[in-house]
């Protein structure tokens, strides 16, 4: 209850996956697609001056390594008075350019969402050279009331996703904490993924100065 699942997104349980067992698919295998599931609830809030951690689960695979590729995906707070409409889809991870962005964790894996902050379209990504050195990174940006700066961009050394699998691989484990900084607003944010139990913390309590 709260979810919107919206765009070319959609649930695999019943039907690809048996019942029971299914996951939220954000996009398929195709070109020019994107997804988004937003829990919209009312009673829905971050609560001031405590702690958040959250984790999931997921696995980007398929496509081969050209435009059949997802550039990647982003989990995100946001102000739920609004509707994240505006947001960009593509490099952006349909978080650049959203009402009411706040918080974003990129998975970038093509590079594209770690480039300098351009008004004009959301996010700007860097050049050809500048996109092959941020592959499989993992980024962390800000607030639309700030012009969604860039805070921490590092690479995830596992990869982010499996361009050339032909079946679903094991998943990743995403795990995300904000702690509340004493005497400022905002938080410290610390990334850790983990793969075949293997875990790499790949932000470690990054500043993010933004008041909820």
């Amino acid at each position: 209850p709260g979810w919107t699942i919206s765009d070319n997104s959609a649930l695999t349980a019943p039907g690809i996956d048996p019942a029971g067992s299914g996951w939220l698919r954000l996009n398929p295998l195709d070109i020019d697609q994107t997804g988004r599931a937003l829990l919209t609830g009312a009673n829905e809030y971050v609560p001031k001056g405590l702690p958040i951690y959250f984790e999931f689960e997921y696995v980007s695979w398929g496509g081969g390594v050209e435009h059949w590729s997802a550039d990647g995906l982003t989990a995100y707070l946001y102000d739920a008075s609004k509707d994240m409409g505006g947001a960009l889809y593509g490099g952006s991870l349909s978080y650049c350019g959203g009402a009411g962005a706040y918080l974003a964790v990129g998975l970038d894996e093509w590079g594209n969402f770690s480039g300098p902050f351009s008004a004009a379209n959301g996010c700007s990504w860097s050049s050809s050279a500048g996109q092959q050195a941020n592959l499989d990174t993992v980024v962390i940006r800000g607030p639309d009331t700030a012009s969604l700066p860039e805070l921490a961009a590092a690479r995830y050394s596992a990869g982010i996703d499996f361009a050339t699998a032909t079946s679903r691989p094991v998943p990743t484990k995403a795990q995300i904490t904000l702690t509340p900084k004493s005497g400022g607003p905002g938080y410290t944010v610390t990334v850790v993924l983990e793969r075949n139990g293997v875990a790499e913390t790949v932000h470690n309590a990054v500043d993010f100065p933004f008041a909820a």
